[in-house]
């Protein structure tokens, strides 16, 4: 219910950023049990952030380094360890893809996941949900898989993390992030509680909007399951071409045309003037009273308040 109820929500913010707002959870949190019990003191639930699609080599993340179970990489067609997509376009270098279809694998990212609802978290922001297609590490001998398909593993792994999040919360939540809501594979949704639309009409990577607005933004609420929710999150302060003021209410009220919670990433040093941002995410506007309206090309939608 109170997914539902959300119409804004913080991301990687601190908790005193959550004064004044209407923000009922915030992702991108600390790990550590200080802040999750005091957030769940104040009543904030909280969701670090976590993904079954990658690990570092070197260090430990999430109770796994790679270098001591080389066995839980993704293993390529040609049989070499797969590098994660972001190896390139982020640097990411000595990073590499992981199989979830891996029972000891799946084993300790669970483990993990059990030690931050045991300190305080409501769930988990988990990332990347855009797993390999194929992993042929069963074919080399690398590792045995516990399902045909990384589908059916992921998905598997996605159920086991729900219901672990709400045996320890069952009022927590298992948020995931695809960035395209409209392509997640079905199998996913039946484990999932709120998907993200990540760079929704603002991103870091570009400095204009991107994407058509009736094309890519506009009736996302269209293209997946009815009564599914989701997490649009707008990148402010890159755009060169309108105003953080004029990027935050065009994205806000979006979002809001589809009923979808909203929130922003920004750097508050470049962002001097954030008040237009905060004021957005105290309303509560309530519920939608019509569906979403056209008139003169104008779209618009009727709430409570």
């Amino acid at each position: 219910e109170w997914l539902a109820q959300s119409e804004t929500y913080g991301f990687a913010v601190t908790l005193e950023e959550v004064n004044g707002t209407a923000w009922k959870f915030i992702t991108h949190t600390p790990h550590d049990k200080e802040f999750l019990r005091e957030a769940r003191r104040r009543g904030i639930r909280t969701f670090p952030y976590m993904s079954f699609y990658q690990a570092l080599l070197l260090e430990t993340l999430w109770n796994v380094r790679l270098a001591d179970h080389p066995d839980w990489i993704l293993v390529s067609q040609s049989g070499k360890w797969a590098p994660t997509g972001f190896w390139e376009s982020e640097d990411a270098k000595n990073m590499y893809c992981t199989c979830p279809n891996v029972r000891e694998y799946a084993d300790a990212l669970l483990g993990y996941l059990e030690v931050l609802m045991e300190r305080g978290a409501s769930g988990i922001f988990l990332d990347n949900v855009h797993p390999n297609r194929e992993c042929f590490g069963e074919k080399f001998g690398k590792h045995k898989h516990l399902f045909p398909t990384q589908i059916e593993g992921f998905a598997d792994l996605m159920r086991r993390a729900r219901e672990l999040i709400k045996k320890y919360d069952p009022d927590g939540a298992l948020l995931i992030n695809s960035a395209d809501p409209a392509s997640l594979p079905a199998e996913f949704w039946t484990h999932t509680d709120s998907e993200m639309s990540e760079s929704f009409i603002c991103t870091w990577v570009s400095e204009k909007r991107w994407g058509e607005w009736h094309k890519n933004w506009n009736g996302i609420d269209k293209k997946v399951p009815a009564g599914k929710q989701i997490c649009c999150l707008s990148y402010l302060g890159h755009n060169k071409e309108q105003s953080v003021t004029e990027d935050a209410f065009f994205c806000y009220a979006s979002a809001r045309l589809m009923n979808y919670i909203w929130g922003t990433g920004y750097d508050r040093k470049s962002v001097k003037d954030d008040s237009a941002i905060r004021k957005l995410c105290s309303l509560t506007l309530g519920k939608p009273e019509t569906t979403e309206l056209e008139k003169e090309e104008v779209h618009y939608r009727q709430f409570q308040n």
